[in-house]
């Protein structure tokens, strides 16, 4: 973004040798900003010779600092006086990290300049923004640019992106992108999402997803892909899902599975997280038993049959079965014919009952 070099005044904490002085002011350049310190000085005159003050003279004064022309710069920040007074009065602590070159505080920034986003870019790792309910496209473009591979960038609040602004996220190399408050997704904005680098995208926010955006999301060159608003999918939506390739899949809002659901999901290759699923009935657990990733997580599922634990068995990865419990003898013997490792981290006891049975 080119520098503005005119009305332009700069905070300073020692006053300059070559430059007019303000209180607390530098004064950079002479068009704008000199026309206030000479109106000031107007007025300084006119108070001390008893002289009558003209309201249109406060007014010009007034007027001048409200425009955008007059610039303010605090360390790395360059702000209008009114975006430099909405933040003193809504996040101060953001610009005494200004002062201190460092990032603070970002999380309750309501509003964003694309001043502000290009000193994110420069200076900020770690960004979450709690309340940001907007993501214009130029925005998005300049917070993009941060080209820190371990950086993240969580958007708790932006409900709705132009597929545009998809577009410029696209080009966002940190490690994570999460877009959480996102509502709706269209098939655009999912292809340019899907080709995002980095390791991670979060799109927890959605309830539904659409045939066409889940096809392009199946695509994905991320390794971690999040959709746990997700509440359900229809057989196509499964289908494409289940080709992701990535290296884990996080369905975690899925409560219930069809045998045309899971028969998809269990192509993929991802481990596949499913921790809103509690129960699961013998033909969905078959469908399982030749899934093809190398964990699988039912970490909230409390019951199995005979049947359903006889088809888990055979899936060779890792398995989360955290908090399965009151389990009879028979499905105790099958799991402990399962050659992959079992996590039952919450389930002691049934832990116990199965290591009986490989002695």
């Amino acid at each position: 973004m080119e520098k503005r070099t005119e009305n332009l005044i700069q905070e300073t904490k020692r006053p300059s040798e070559h430059k007019e002085q303000t209180e607390g002011v530098e004064v950079i350049s002479s068009s704008g900003s000199k026309k206030i310190l000479e109106k000031l000085s107007t007025l300084d005159k006119t108070i001390n010779h008893d002289e009558a003050i003209y309201l249109k003279d406060i007014d010009d004064i007034e007027n001048a600092l409200q425009s955008k022309d007059v610039r303010v710069v605090i360390g790395d920040l360059e702000l209008s006086v009114i975006d430099l007074e909405r933040l003193g009065e809504e996040n101060p602590e953001f610009l005494e990290g200004v002062r201190q070159n460092k990032v603070k505080s970002e999380g309750k920034l309501s509003f964003m300049t694309p001043e502000i986003a290009k000193y994110l870019s420069k200076n900020g790792k770690h960004l979450s923004f709690n309340n940001l309910k907007e993501l214009p496209e130029d925005i998005a473009e300049i917070l993009s640019e941060n080209k820190d591979p371990d950086s993240y960038m969580f958007f708790k609040n932006i409900s709705v992106i132009s597929d545009k602004t998809a577009e410029c996220l696209r080009r966002y190399k940190g490690i994570y992108l999460s877009l959480d408050g996102l509502k709706s997704l269209s098939e655009s904005a999912a292809e340019s999402l899907s080709k995002r680098p980095g390791y991670s995208l979060g799109l927890n926010g959605l309830r539904k997803i659409s045939d066409e955006a889940a096809e392009s999301l199946s695509k994905c060159k991320i390794k971690s892909l999040s959709l746990n608003g997700l509440i359900e999918l229809s057989d196509k939506a499964a289908e494409y899902i289940g080709n992701y390739e990535g290296t884990h899949l996080e369905l975690n809002g899925l409560t219930d599975l069809s045998d045309s659901v899971a028969e998809d999901l269990s192509k993929s290759k991802a481990y596949l997280d499913l921790r809103g699923i509690k129960t699961i009935s013998d033909s969905v657990a078959a469908h399982f038993a030749n899934f093809r990733g190398e964990q699988l997580g039912f970490h909230n599922l409390t019951t199995l049959s005979d049947k359903a634990a006889e088809y888990l068995s055979k899936y060779e990865g890792y398995l989360h079965l955290d908090k399965v419990v009151g389990i009879s003898e028979r499905v105790a013997e099958h799991l402990s014919q399962h050659k992959g490792g079992i996590d039952f981290q919450y389930a002691k006891q049934t832990e116990e009952q199965v290591a009986k049975y490989k002695q």
